[in-house]
């Protein structure tokens, strides 16, 4: 652990959300005498305490603050985890706020090359930089106070009330801005959220997972509730489409596109969800999470469903 990064990532001038500033702290616990270090997005977010997409969330929001540079990594033909360079440059003191007219001479310089006489040149490019960065970071504030302004307007009904539910409704919104849907305004929020209610806390969370996980763009009831209206969009209750059964349901038969585009979903989940397994001798696999296993296996079998329904079109 380098005492200079920590001592930095403590005091960084820019406003970050809660999730950067927790992985920046992570990352200088990890930097070395060169202010670098090269954890995997797994073992940042075990020791974070985040999802992995939360985390590369969190290192592309410090990227962008150019508070980091990212050296991707390559060990022939197989991608190792990036290398991670602590900009340690940007300090408070490097702040636009700071007099212009202070001269280096009137303050301690880093080292003796940092005399004007060396580089007169220096100055206006790390002002630009700096002018540079502090609109970003201003607008980027702007439109984090909005999100948090919309957050706070969120009523969540007693029986979802919880932390639990409140982390796994904040996935699902972090979902949809990655795969860029677009934001449910308050009144959509509220009915969902009802709707959520009446299903329970626990069936409620499986069925925000199996959204991210199948990368549907909504929540839709699970099987159990399947003679309660369902929202347009959501499998096997559009109109239109092939009586199914002598109840009169109806049942639109999948395609091969939504089928396949259900494998896809799933496979790249399957990828996430292997991170939390290693392989042993002889073979077999120890898991570092159990919900992750279940979830897994179950996915497999799903996924094996599907195949199924592709081969008999």
């Amino acid at each position: 652990m380098s005492i200079a990064a920590m001592n930095w990532a403590f005091r960084v001038p820019c406003k970050l959300s809660h999730k950067a500033d927790h992985v920046l702290t992570c990352l200088a616990d990890y930097a070395d005498d060169r202010n670098q270090c090269w954890p995997s997005y797994e073992t940042l977010a075990t020791k974070s305490k985040y999802s992995r997409s939360s985390v590369h969330m969190a290192i592309k929001e410090l990227e962008e603050q150019g508070l980091i540079k990212i050296t991707h990594r390559r060990d022939g033909d197989r991608n190792q985890s990036n290398l991670y360079t602590l900009q340690l440059a940007h300090r408070p003191s490097d702040s636009p706020s700071d007099s212009p007219s202070d001269s280096p001479s009137d303050s301690p310089s880093d080292s003796p090359s940092d005399s004007p006489s060396d580089s007169p040149s220096d100055s206006p490019s790390v002002c630009t930089v700096i002018t540079n960065r502090t609109v970003k970071k201003n607008h980027q504030e702007k439109g984090s106070e909005a999100r948090k302004a919309k957050e706070v307007e969120i009523e969540f009904p007693e029986s979802l009330n919880t932390e639990e539910f409140k982390e796994h409704w904040t996935a699902y919104q972090e979902y949809r801005r990655e795969t860029k849907l677009r934001p449910l305004p308050p009144s959509s929020v509220k009915a969902k959220l009802a709707e959520l209610s009446e299903w329970g806390e626990e069936v409620a969370i499986e069925q925000i997972r199996q959204t991210i996980g199948n990368g549907w763009q909504g929540i839709f009831p699970p099987k159990s509730f399947s003679s309660m209206p369902r929202a347009a969009g959501a499998p096997e209750a559009k109109e239109g489409s092939a009586k199914n059964g002598s109840n009169g349901s109806t049942k639109k038969p999948p395609t091969m596109w939504t089928l396949q585009k259900k494998q896809d979903a799933m496979d790249e989940r399957l990828k996430e969800l292997s991170n939390h397994r290693a392989e042993v001798a002889g073979g077999d696999y120890v898991w570092t999470n159990n919900d992750a296993k279940q979830e897994y296996f179950a996915l497999r079998k799903n996924r094996a469903e599907i195949n199924r329904q592709i081969m008999n079109l």
